[in-house]
């Protein structure tokens, strides 16, 4: 239906605390259905134990690790396209261009005032002068910006990096700072994680209950953006 998830927990008699996520939906109407007002309400989409979540990241990072090289080069030959992209225009040029226009509006004040151009001459260039200004500074702005989006994601991507050739993911807290977004389908989840482009789609299967729920990968498939 489109909803987001929303994790729930119930604590059992053994004091286990029971987690699972589920459609928004589902959890405040129940299954797909006419409400007395003629309206679709809820949802039919499954419910996702909180342990199966576990081991299908759990896997995704094994895989990650596996192939940390190709991974690591891929990153970095993407990352230095975007910085010869970004290199092309130049900041050096643009700084230049707005000072000899900035230095052209002074002189034509001091004409202005010294009254060797009228008022109407003056607004006219002033406005020239200014408006090519506008433009030169927010193209430069507009570069500045992405070389710190182009920093800020080389940082990233290294920290990303590090995580998994360092095996420090396997904890609830990291994978909330590296999921992007996962998409929960009837047969299978699309995970897809932060800096890189391509997801995971995972099909897995359970089995068991309580102590001995179990959860099975069955496929896991590279989705490329």
């Amino acid at each position: 239906c489109g909803s987001r998830f929303t994790i729930r927990k119930t604590k059992r008699k053994s004091g286990e605390v029971y987690t699972i996520w589920a459609c928004r939906e589902r959890v405040h109407h129940g299954n797909r259905r006419l409400d007395n007002a003629g309206n679709w309400v809820g949802c039919n989409m499954r419910i996702i134990n909180d342990k199966s979540l576990h081991t299908v990241m759990n896997f995704i990072i094994d895989q990650l690790e596996a192939d940390f090289d190709s991974i690591a080069a891929e990153v970095a030959e993407e990352i230095s396209a975007m910085a010869d992209t970004s290199n092309s225009r130049s900041m050096t040029l643009l700084s230049d261009q707005i000072k000899t226009i900035s230095d052209k509006r002074i002189r034509m004040l001091d004409s202005f005032f010294a009254g060797k151009i009228s008022d109407e001459d003056m607004e006219r260039l002033r406005d020239s002068y200014d408006n090519e200004l506008a433009r030169l500074n927010k193209q430069l702005a507009q570069i500045e910006n992405e070389q710190t989006i182009l920093k800020d994601r080389q940082s990233n991507v290294s920290n990303l990096l590090d995580i998994i050739k360092n095996k420090t993911l396997h904890s609830e807290g990291v994978y909330g700072e590296i999921v992007d977004e996962i998409t929960v389908y009837d047969e299978y989840l699309l995970i897809k994680l932060k800096y890189l482009d391509f997801a995971f789609k995972v099909a897995y299967s359970t089995h068991g209950y309580k102590e001995a729920y179990t959860t099975i990968i069955e496929r896991c498939d590279i989705v490329y953006e």
